[in-house]
Order: C-alpha cells, then structure tokens, then sequence
C-alpha cells in the first residue's frame, strides 16, 4: 500500500516505510514520477534519468480535465494548453523519427498522426500553428524552399526537350502532363504567382502522399520528410522508395544521410553544380531544419 507523506512542502511516497524513486502506480492506475535524486513527487515538466532525457508532465495541482479529476504530480496524457501553446503527451507506446517513445513522453521535432489527423511539434514540443488549418502534408517551408530553387514563368514555355503538350509548362515547372487545367489556352496561358504556388503545392502533395504510404508506420521529422520530398518532387520517386538515399534518412545516421544525399548531383548521369548546391542545402534541411535557397 502507498503511504504519501508531506515534508517540507514537497510530497513523498513511501511503502512498507521504503522512500520510493522513479516511476510508481498508484490503485487507481494513475502514474506518477518520484524524482531520481531526493525522492519528491515530479510536478510540472521534468525529465528522467531513466528514459533517456525525455520530457513529461505532471500536473501541478489537482485539476479537473476531460471530465476527470487528475491529481497532483499525476503524469499527463493527450492534449494540454500552457502558456497559449498546445503539447501532446503520448497515449501509448509510439514509434517515431526510427525510435521508441513512451506513454506520456511529450512529442517532440515530429510529425506525428492523432485521431487521423498530421500534427507537427518543434524541438520544444509546441505544436506548429499550420499542422491542423491544411489537409498538406508537407510544410509551407518547402514549398518555399522549392519556389527558390525553380525560376517562376508567367508564360507558358515548351521546356526544351520537345514541342508536343508533354513539354508545354508553366509557373514553377508545372507541366500539362501533371495538371491539365493550368493550360486553358495551351501555348499562350498565363498565371500568376499565386496560381502557380497552389499548383506547386498540389503537385509536392501528390509526391508526399506516395512517400508517406511508402513510409508505413515509420515517423520522421517534418523537415526529413519535406527532404524526401523534394527529391521526389525534383527527381521522382521510383529510385528514391526503399533506395540508399531513403534507409539513410530513415536511420537518422548524419554522416549515411549526408553521404547519399549528395548522390543525386547528377542529371542523366552528368555532374551539376546547380543540383549539387541544392543537395548540400537538402543536407541542411535534413539534419538542421534549416530550408536553405542560397544559391
């Protein structure tokens, strides 16, 4: 049976006269966390020595929530608001960004699907205002980062390759293969920025749909995963799916990544110094979250 006790204005638990540490359960199922050093009841976010540094919360006082009355100390779940930021604590066990993540673990520098919806948290945890207003599965960020490494045409162009509809494109490499209506008038149609960032986007999604079927239930950060998709975007998917290039990423290994990420500095098998800035900025992106369109 746990005794709690309160000493010194901090909450111990103890049973059969034994200081309790770490993790216990109460009769109720409800965990709480006993701090590593001194044995006080964890309040707050905090983290542990057990599980590798990550992060948890306990709630600070009792508190009703969901319909629930949560205790002192009680570690969180689901949903919580603090400061005008949201946060998800783990419901369960989870795989994600190729590791194993613990009921009540607080998501973080993920993209991560909750009750089917895409949800993305930065490296302190806060859930990014754009994860829940698209149906997008890639971030606005990309989209950028592609805009500046594709030359904008408000004309529509044959590309050089060839004078039939297959080459006719327009906007930000937009072609009438891919998208039929942004071609009204064929050869003489025109756009707008506008028009041809939505239609850039519609495009990157239909290449991010195939890569995150392709993943299964393998979660990785937004930026790995916008990563993947530029080269999907750029280079298409059927080399890229389950390639060198994809397993790296996968792993999360820098130097693996780095390595076969530079691998797609070629065009028809012929070195390009313009592919090759941007795979060093794909580097960036991968491992830093950084969209670099310096070139």
């Amino acid at each position: 049976m746990l005794e709690w006790k309160l000493e010194n204005n901090k909450y111990y638990c103890y049973k059969d006269g034994v200081l309790l540490k770490g993790w216990i359960q109460d009769e109720n199922n409800k965990w709480y966390h006993l701090n590593d050093k001194d044995g006080s009841l964890d309040t707050g976010w905090f983290e542990t020595a057990t599980d590798g540094g990550k992060w948890f919360y306990g709630y600070p006082e009792k508190t009703e929530k969901d319909s629930a009355t949560h205790y002192t100390g009680e570690m969180a779940t689901g949903w919580i608001e603090l400061n005008d930021n949201w946060y998800y604590l783990l419901t369960e066990k989870t795989e994600y960004n190729s590791d194993t993540h613990y009921t009540g673990e607080c998501v973080v520098s993920a993209t991560i699907t909750i009750d089917n919806k895409s949800y993305t948290f930065d490296s302190k945890g806060v859930m990014q205002e754009n994860s829940t207003t698209s149906d997008s599965l890639i971030s606005d960020d990309l989209v950028e980062f592609i805009k500046g490494w594709e030359d904008f045409f408000s004309n529509a162009y044959y590309d050089g390759y060839g004078t039939t509809d297959t080459y006719l494109t327009i906007g930000y490499g937009t072609t009438k293969a891919s998208n039929e209506s942004a071609f009204p008038n064929g050869a003489s149609s025109t756009c707008t920025v506008e028009q041809a960032t939505e239609w850039l986007k519609e495009e990157i999604n239909k290449v991010a749909t195939i890569i995150k079927a392709s993943l299964g239930n393998t979660v990785l950060s937004q930026n790995a995963f916008d990563c993947l998709c530029d080269i999907g975007y750029n280079a298409g998917t059927d080399d890229l799916i389950g390639g060198n290039t994809w397993n790296a990423i996968i792993s999360g290994d820098a130097d693996s990544i780095t390595t076969h990420l530079m691998s797609w500095n070629k065009a028809d098998d012929i070195y390009s110094d313009g592919l090759n800035k941007r795979c060093l900025a794909r580097v960036k992106m991968c491992l830093t979250g950084v969209y670099d369109t310096t070139h």
